[in-house]
């Protein structure tokens, strides 16, 4: 592959930095549609941990947080190899959306075809670039949609024929210390958005044996300093455990809530809608998540629950129609011990 991360792995000498751009096409204008990436090879060998910093063009967090880990490392303390692709769909980045040009999700589309739509090129090149250097960990980056707020949270799918150890990804996702861990369900009907889920960039790593989750690092379009931080600590001290960085561990949580069924809340009245709860909270059954108005200022919908639910995001933007999600909600959960 022209211009691929794993050419420049084998060129760049220990205690070396370097920085690329995987092309996979061009815009009408002729401006150059590839993939960017940033690698820090150690002074001694050892395992490879790769961040995707974006899927969706409004998660920019994790493009900051990865960069600025990227750019604090200093190769005299590395015993393997840091790899960055600060975006995986630059097209959505550009255009400050979710999808590229061709409205699809990328996050759906993975195995890719290189001869497909652009989306699907996107995610044939990161895969292949992926399976080529077949590193230890991928950490897939993603943010909430900026209509609401959210904690951050972990993310992860188990195909059934996958040979990844859960207890593995649940150790590295708690030094995100993340509010939740999603054991996400890709059936089709499960509760979760429409779409085809097993062709996630997490899904299909850890189908074939590299170990991958998300991290769901605070909400779209914005770059909190809370987060971008929460981000750097939580990849240095994934570094660590996989022997490339070294130092004492970072506090981590002993268990995390892992979450075996979650989905959006749906409304049926358009209007200005007004949270009553916030991200974290555990709401019961028949107590209101929120309250519609219409716009004489009278209430239309009281959102309540049928079922208890822990709060993973809620709506902050109030203007609603009908069929909008206001919440995304845990179902189901329990808590597990971090080995």
């Amino acid at each position: 592959m022209k211009n691929s991360i794993a050419n420049l792995l084998a060129s760049l000498p220990e205690g070396g930095r370097g920085h690329g751009d995987a092309v996979i096409g061009t815009m009408a204008s002729g401006a150059q549609i590839a993939i960017p990436f940033v690698c820090v090879r150690g002074t001694r060998p050892g395992r490879t941990l790769w961040i995707n910093g974006q899927v969706h063009g409004v998660e920019v967090a994790g493009i900051v947080a990865a960069l600025d880990f990227a750019n604090s490392l200093q190769a005299p303390e590395l015993e393997g190899t840091v790899v960055v692709t600060s975006t995986g769909n630059p097209i959505g980045f550009d255009l400050r959306r979710k999808n590229a040009h061709d409205d699809n999700d990328l996050d759906q589309t993975f195995p890719g075809r290189a001869d497909g739509f652009i989306t699907e090129r996107l995610a044939h090149r990161l895969l292949e670039e992926i399976r080529a250097v077949s590193p230890d960990l991928v950490i897939s980056m993603h943010a909430q949609g900026p209509q609401v707020v959210s904690r951050s949270y972990a993310v992860y799918k188990q195909p059934p024929d996958g040979s990844v150890p859960e207890a593995m990804l649940m150790r590295h996702m708690a030094a995100f210390d993340p509010i939740v861990a999603c054991r996400m369900d890709v059936r089709p009907g499960s509760g979760e958005l429409l779409g085809n889920h097993a062709g996630a960039l997490d899904y299909q790593l850890n189908r074939i044996g590299i170990p991958c989750f998300m991290i769901e690092l605070g909400v779209g379009q914005r770059a909190e300093p809370a987060e971008v931080e929460r981000g750097v600590r939580g990849f240095r001290e994934v570094a660590r455990q996989l022997g490339i960085v070294r130092g004492p561990a970072q506090p981590a949580p002993a268990s995390l809530r892992r979450v075996t069924r979650r989905g959006h809340l749906p409304i049926t009245h358009g209007g200005l809608f007004r949270p009553s709860c916030a991200p974290g909270e555990i709401v019961p059954a028949g107590r209101a998540l929120g309250t519609i108005i219409d716009l004489h200022g009278r209430a239309v919908e009281t959102v309540v629950l049928a079922h208890d639910a822990l709060v993973i995001a809620i709506r902050v933007d109030p203007v609603v129609h009908c069929g909008d999600r206001v919440g995304y909600l845990a179902y189901e959960w329990d808590d597990v011990a971090i080995p």
